[in-house]
């Protein structure tokens, strides 16, 4: 039977891969997987180690972004099938790895899949979504911001996670995506100009162009915690998911429209930061805690093709 290298990027999470690796070796009923961690970290003393035999490890020295990462997991795989999973997440069910391989053998080889993706509370999360065009970008990285709550109408979420039977949707996430490795590279793996965010989306874009298909399995669930990777610089992880936003937006739509909307952005930033020392004599409670959020993404919004890569992955290891 083909064989699954399970790929998991490493930054300081050393304890959720672990997990991780245990229950994907619980649920192994002695099948040909192997488990690639690609470590991030930067801090010697924080670096991923395991003695498991079918674990390999391969430290970067350097925090190259998800993306990066996930490609030389997938240079370093000797399986056929790989499944991308975030180090938050857990394979709970018994049979999971021969639904996998069950999954890779009857779908075609041009196919993109995920499962159904689980919180903590094993409530399921969306994780499929349409191609998210001018309108839905403008208002999350707008009104959402503000309020904390996105409008359904203008979402780009496509709730086929609740359904008891296959679709087929734009993207699925890559906190729990599955690719033939052949496939994978026939699209050039993940693209590397972006940090992190917004690759899944771009590969599945990828993908469909290629005549490939993008799949929602419900019979396969994992448990993703979601955030516990990153949970800490909020102001910095929403400017790099601007910034893979609009670089992918730039990638389909060139021109004057991917220039209008990254202004139009960083203007209603800039507005909302102005707004919020307005209103904090009245409401103070309510607009001091964010008025330093605001003001950081209102500088960073209008030069945000000009920030290296670099700097970003330097005030992320702050």
């Amino acid at each position: 039977m083909p064989g699954i290298s399970f790929v998991i990027v490493n930054y300081y999470t050393s304890n959720l891969v672990k997990k991780l690796i245990s229950s994907i070796n619980n649920v192994d009923e002695g099948s040909n997987v192997e488990i690639i961690v690609i470590d991030n970290t930067t801090n010697e003393k924080a670096k991923f180690k395991s003695r498991i035999d079918n674990v390999r490890i391969h430290h970067t020295n350097n925090n190259l972004g998800f993306g990066c990462a996930c490609n030389i997991g997938a240079k370093l795989a000797s399986k056929e099938n790989l499944v991308f999973i975030n180090p938050d997440s857990l394979l709970f069910q018994n049979d999971s790895i021969k639904l996998l391989n069950k999954s890779f053998c009857e779908l075609p080889g041009n196919t993109i899949f995920t499962g159904r993706i689980l919180d903590r509370n094993q409530q399921p999360v969306c994780n499929t979504f349409r191609f998210s065009n001018f309108i839905n970008i403008y208002f999350h990285n707008s009104v959402d911001r503000v309020f904390g709550n996105s409008i359904p109408l203008l979402s780009n979420k496509v709730e086929v996670y609740l359904k008891d039977r296959s679709y087929e949707v734009d993207w699925v996430s890559g906190a729990f995506l599955c690719i033939k490795k052949k496939f994978f590279f026939e699209l050039g793996g993940f693209d590397e100009n972006i940090f992190m965010y917004e690759e899944d989306a771009d590969l599945c874009y990828r993908a469909k162009k290629s005549n490939g298909k993008v799949l929602f399995i419900p019979g396969l669930y994992i448990i993703h915690y979601g955030g516990e990777a990153s949970k800490n610089n909020n102001e910095l992880l929403t400017f790099i998911g601007l910034k893979s936003t609009l670089y992918f937006y730039r990638k389909r739509n060139n021109g004057l429209k991917a220039i209008l909307l990254e202004h139009l952005i960083s203007l209603t930033w800039s507005l909302i930061y102005y707004l919020h020392i307005l209103l904090s004599p009245v409401f103070p409670s309510l607009t001091l805690k964010r008025k330093k959020f605001w003001k950081t993404l209102g500088k960073v919004a209008s030069k945000n093709k000009k920030v290296p890569q670099q700097d970003l992955i330097t005030y992320l290891e702050q």
